[in-house]
């Protein structure tokens, strides 16, 4: 996903100078994001100097709870669309988190809004994102789970030291100033970038526009495997039926011991990864119920409510195996959200993050936000989500006796949940597996 920054004046916007914050998301048997804009790929001015958290950190239960809140918020304003939909709600909040560091005054209180909605002071919301970014990225059994940040400014941008070293402090971003002019540069970003999610992304822009002032990238790269892999013997093609009607797919076939719903409202499975943090959940709505009527009734509790309502016991579960690429512009969907201060020329306020040259000329604003996905699941794993070992729950202390077959033959919804938060790092819509 990716943020552009433009300069703007009065009514007039210059095309003088842009700011690029980008984040991109890949979920490709790890999920990868990043965040860009235009900024050096050379030698880090400033590398961070806060060693990697190696503790298990206690989150703050607000925090984790606006973090849920919002990405079911921006899961449901960007699932409605008629094709396959993936997207890293965990990338966005990172991203806008960096980028609050350099707001002020209504742009601010626009971003706190759906960042941080009870209200935790400056450095409190700061620690918890470092505290996030180190629990998620402690790395247990098979799964790789990288986050990595970065500014990339031109020399030319007086850019402000506070702005860097807090994001350096709390989000361990690495901090380059570059000449724009020089041919190299894009090259260098996109360098920086396949390195950090894996080659997953080995492209993020075409080149830096000469006006370009800055880049903001978050990357997060995360690649799992299930803790009962599914057997490639038992993989079986079947009709996998769509709003166009039946197409033969491939269906994964295994039959665990695992949490799951089997309703008439509703099918569900939560399939563990084998490092004891992260689950793959898959929820398919009952024939009768459309799947955007039922996205549409998510609210900050469906979550928390689905892993709650889970009963352990014996199920034969058929997955089908996919890859899905998505790209869309976050734009509107963050405006509808409350956020439109961020996209106006005369009144966005990043004055935190720059030194104006006067008070009428070279107003920071964004113009566009890009997010862009790959995800693949088959037998082995996930690339592009996380994986997690089933934690015993209350449910389990009441198996039931008889085996239960869960076929996601229709569209569903799926997600990667972190279990120590219920925070998804990932969410997506499956409407065609073919």
């Amino acid at each position: 996903m990716y943020i552009r920054f433009y300069f703007g004046s009065g009514d007039k916007m210059k095309a003088k100078s842009k700011i690029l914050i980008v984040f991109i998301l890949i979920c490709i048997g790890s999920i990868s994001i990043a965040f860009f804009n235009k900024y050096r790929c050379g030698k880090a001015e400033v590398t961070p100097k806060t060693p990697k958290i190696q503790a298990e950190r206690k989150i703050n239960t607000d925090f984790a709870k606006s973090a849920s809140d919002f990405s079911v918020e921006i899961f449901k304003r960007t699932a409605l669309s008629k094709e396959n939909v993936s997207s890293s709600p965990l990338s966005a909040y990172i991203a806008l988190g960096l980028t609050l560091n350099g707001a002020d005054g209504n742009t601010k209180e626009a971003l706190e809004s759906v960042l941080n909605e009870y209200k935790l002071n400056d450095d409190e919301l700061n620690l918890n994102y470092k505290y996030l970014i180190g629990n998620l990225t402690q790395n247990m059994g098979n799964t790789k789970f990288n986050i990595a940040n970065s500014l990339w400014y031109s020399k030319d941008f007086k850019i402000k030291k506070e702005f860097v070293q807090k994001n350096q402090l709390y989000f361990n971003a690495e901090a380059y100033g570059i000449n724009f002019g020089n041919k190299d540069v894009a090259k260098k970003i996109n360098d920086w970038v396949k390195n950090k999610t894996n080659n997953l992304i080995d492209k993020l822009i075409d080149k830096v526009e000469p006006d370009a002032k800055m880049y903001l990238i978050n990357t997060v790269c995360f690649k799992g495997k299930w803790k009962d892999p599914f057997k490639t013997k038992n993989t079986f093609k079947d009709d996998f039926k769509d709003e166009s009607g039946n197409t033969k797919v491939k269906f994964m076939k295994n039959s665990v011991f695992i949490n799951f719903i089997k309703t008439e409202k509703e099918e569900a499975v939560e399939l563990p990864y084998d490092d004891n943090r992260f689950d793959f959940i898959a929820v398919m709505p009952a024939s009768n119920i459309n799947l955007n009527d039922y996205i549409n009734s998510f609210d900050e509790n469906t979550i928390k409510n689905m892993l709650g309502n889970m009963t352990g016991g014996e199920v034969t579960v058929m997955l089908p195996k996919f890859t899905s690429e998505f790209q869309m512009s976050l734009n509107d969907v963050l405006k509808s959200m409350g956020l439109d201060n961020l996209f106006n020329k005369n009144e966005a306020d990043f004055s935190k993050m720059y030194y104006r040259a006067n008070d009428i000329d070279n107003n920071l604003y964004i113009s566009d936000i890009q997010h862009k996905t790959f995800v693949k699941i088959d037998e082995s794993g996930t690339e592009a989500a996380a994986a997690t070992e089933i934690k015993p729950k209350e449910t389990l202390c009441r198996p039931t006796k008889d085996n239960i077959e869960i076929k996601f033959n229709r569209p569903f919804v799926y997600m990667i949940i972190d279990t120590k938060t219920s925070i998804p790092v990932f969410m997506g819509v499956m409407r065609n597996p073919s």
